[in-house]
């Protein structure tokens, strides 16, 4: 099988007879290495056979699930579904295969924010302020949209950020969103990680989508300061949140620190609207360049006549910088290259294996699970 051309199951020599029924014989993707894996699943990056692009595939084996568990999975597929913006990890499709939910999205080529963040803490190089400006703008621009659903995501931090060479930021992983009936519904449940819980969550109250400003509030302080501003065991961690108590920013301008004021508030209500925040300074300029930049808005007349060429603009002030276009496969520049992530799974050579045989396929999957 080492040998095996890129084809689906359903296609190779040898596997007709151990395929299940098909009822989405186009869907095909070989998995390529391991990404990360947990309790309950993997994700892998794989090759959709269909177009040759890289994707993410999150393969979840429901079947081990308890009824909690599996909620999750099939929420987080649902919340991909609705959630259609620049900034937000772009969901492809849902399938289900010998009882594992697999979720198929894009690839981000510039790894995650956590991985860039802990190789400049290697060397303690500061990130530019205008590239936490632009990328922390994207962030933010994302959370906003989510909150327009009258979601919550609740589990924003830097390892939930990923990266694009193009200077993109995404948001990602859905596991533990939260629909609210209306945009003011209080919800009750404690969940997320424990350095980016709110003040409200430690202390067991209700709380709305401010709790997302206060886990971006510790997501820009660690992308300034290279580490969190609440650090501590889980005896005595929730203690210093609930003070609110860190220590400045080291060697930035006025605009992060009182930015950060805003945010890190243990009251919620006094805690910075992010819809307005967005339209104001120091978020507006930033995440307008990152938008002229990506081709998502058209650029102002005085920027395109001090442009020689496009291509050595794109990403110029990003946490991932580049050039030209490359390719996945490409090197990318050693000053803001993010380390790859090692498989346990047997090395980096391609898995002999495609997903390309499915039970059942979209939202027809979800129901049957959560039922």
């Amino acid at each position: 099988m080492a040998n095996c051309e890129e084809v689906s199951w359903g296609d190779a020599q040898g596997l007709v007879e151990a395929m299940p029924s098909c009822k989405d014989e186009k869907l095909s993707y070989r998995r390529l290495r391991l990404l990360g894996q947990g309790s309950f699943g993997k994700a892998f990056l794989a090759r959709d056979l269909q177009n040759g692009e890289l994707v993410v595939m999150k393969q979840v084996h429901v079947e081990k699930m308890d009824v909690k568990a599996r909620n999750t999975a099939v929420r987080e597929a649902v919340a991909l579904r609705r959630v259609q913006h620049p900034n937000v990890v772009r969901f492809r499709e849902v399938f289900v295969r010998s009882g594992w939910l697999c979720l198929v999205m894009d690839f981000a080529d510039g790894g995650d924010l956590c991985a860039a963040i802990k190789e400049r803490a290697k060397s303690g190089d500061l990130f530019e302020e205008p590239a936490i400006l632009e990328c922390f703008s994207q962030v933010c621009d994302a959370v906003s949209f989510v909150h327009s659903l009258k979601m919550v995501h609740r589990d924003i931090k830097s390892r939930n950020i990923f990266l694009c060479r193009t200077g993109r930021a995404l948001l990602g992983d859905f596991g533990l969103v939260r629909l609210l009936e209306s945009t003011l519904e209080l919800a009750q449940t404690r969940v997320g990680t424990p350095y980016y819980l709110s003040p409200e969550i430690i202390r067991r109250q209700p709380y709305n989508h401010k709790t997302d400003v206060w886990s971006l509030g510790v997501l820009l302080y660690e992308m300034a300061a290279l580490r969190r501003p609440f650090v501590g065991t889980l005896e005595t961690l929730p203690n210093l949140i609930v003070k609110g108590e860190y220590e400045p920013l080291p060697g930035k301008s006025r605009a992060l620190p009182v930015l950060l004021g805003r945010m890190l508030v243990v009251d919620p209500t006094q805690r910075l609207d992010l819809c307005s925040a967005l339209r104001e300074e120091p978020l507006a300029e930033p995440l307008r360049r990152s938008q002229e930049a990506l081709g998502l808005v058209p650029l102002r007349k005085e920027i395109q006549e001090d442009i020689q060429e496009k291509s050595d603009w794109i990403g110029y002030n990003t946490m991932i910088r580049f050039k030209a276009q490359q390719s996945a496969g490409d090197a990318v520049d050693p000053n803001w290259s993010t380390a790859a992530q090692d498989s346990d799974d047997g090395g980096g050579s391609e898995s002999d294996d495609s997903w390309g045989s499915v039970v059942d396929t979209g939202m027809d999957a979800l129901q049957k699970l959560a039922a």
